[in-house]
């Protein structure tokens, strides 16, 4: 057993969720897994904000094997959940020139293979830029706030604030060239974006720079169990 944080683990490592695995669940918008999802995001920001040197956040056992090809990937049974929150964790919270979540060909250090489109996503994703999404979402919301201010209509000014209040971090990262229109049905992506839009609405006020820096002092970890090392 190895206790590892997630970029320890994607040093060496491309992590590949299996075609055997359900969809990311935990962007999904039932109450029960909005109220696990707020929850586990509270836990993972109060431990990246705590100014005092805590003890490193444990998330519990995450179990895999390992595969070597062209490169080593590591293939998780047990813990794709919580791989890909904080796949989306660190890919918002990294800063904007860090190259850390892609591979040497650009790709995503992290990927699924249980839908290609989720793995397309992936992929796209690591080459965005964080700033500059928001920066354009900001400059729409602007343009709708100045028509809503020069408006007469109270149902005309409704329709603007719902459309302003629209704007969020997911709909930036639809609205961009690359987002395929059909990658609106696929459930992990839907997820994924849920999840991107919890983040930002928790830490968009927050120092990210100081955040990234504890993630990078291994504040959150999990212990690694391979299954090879019980000859499974």
């Amino acid at each position: 057993m190895e206790t590892k944080t997630y970029i320890e683990l994607i040093e060496n490592n491309t992590i590949i969720i299996p075609e055997i695995q359900r969809d990311y669940a935990q962007g999904r918008k039932n109450n029960k897994i909005k109220e696990i999802r707020n929850n586990f995001l509270n836990d993972l920001i109060e431990q990246l904000t705590n100014k005092n040197e805590s003890t490193p956040m444990v998330l519990d056992f995450i179990y895999g094997s390992t595969q070597e090809n062209k490169s080593i990937s590591f293939i998780p049974l047990d813990g794709q959940q919580r791989l890909t929150t904080l796949f989306l964790l660190h890919w918002y919270l990294k800063p904007d020139d860090s190259t850390i979540l892609r591979d040497a060909n650009g790709d995503a250090k992290f990927t699924y293979y249980t839908r290609i489109s989720s793995k397309d996503f992936c992929n796209e994703l690591v080459k965005c830029n964080l700033s500059e999404i928001k920066s354009k979402v900001k400059i729409i919301k602007d343009k709708i706030s100045s028509k809503k201010d020069s408006c007469t209509s109270d149902e005309e000014k409704s329709m603007l604030q719902k459309e302003h209040e629209s704007w969020t971090l997911s709909k930036g990262l639809m609205n961009q060239n690359w987002f395929a229109w059909s990658w609106r049905q696929d459930p992990t992506i839907k997820s994924m974006l849920v999840m991107l839009d919890a983040m930002d609405e928790k830490l968009s006020l927050l120092d990210a720079s100081k955040m990234w820096e504890k993630l990078s002092r291994r504040a959150i970890v999990f212990h690694l169990l391979y299954l090879h090392d019980f000859n499974l």
